[in-house]
């Protein structure tokens, strides 16, 4: 098992409870519509397990 602890899909979404609205917090595909996953190592970057899509975050 890795040393970072296991995630869930609840650590996916921000839950506003004044405005009862949920948000995702990673970044969906423009080509799939699936979630994101935000690497930062080696270079920062947005990439779509599903279909290879990849976004290089620029600073």
């Amino acid at each position: 098992m890795s040393e970072k602890s296991k995630s869930f899909r609840s650590n996916l979404y921000e839950i506003d409870l004044k405005k009862g609205a949920i948000r995702l917090k990673n970044r969906v595909c423009p080509k799939c519509g699936r979630v994101m996953a935000l690497h930062e190592k080696p270079i920062p970057r947005w990439h779509c397990g599903y279909c290879s899509y990849v976004e290089v975050v620029r600073s």
